[in-house]
């Protein structure tokens, strides 16, 4: 059985992961850390904006909502309210 490696996105950048068996870079893994072992605390560089970004483009994918609202977008709501 082969090793799992997790990446986890962190504010230091990398350059990525590259696959041990062919040594390609691993899709999406720049600015990515190997995570092989869960730590006892929390890592303290995690890029939180760099999940939310994410978590936002799924979002939008799926249809579930429009992009965020820009300033002018809330101006008008608080006018109509």
């Amino acid at each position: 059985v082969q090793p799992v490696v997790i990446n986890r996105n962190a504010r230091s950048r990398s350059l990525g992961t590259r696959n041990k068996l062919n040594g390609n870079k691993v899709a999406r893994s720049d600015g990515a850390k190997p995570l092989m072992e869960l730590p006892d605390a929390f890592p303290n560089d995690v890029d939180y904006d760099w999940y939310i970004r994410e978590a936002e483009s799924i979002l939008i994918d799926i249809g579930y909502r429009s992009e965020r609202p820009t300033l002018d977008q809330h101006l008008l709501l608080a006018a109509v309210i």
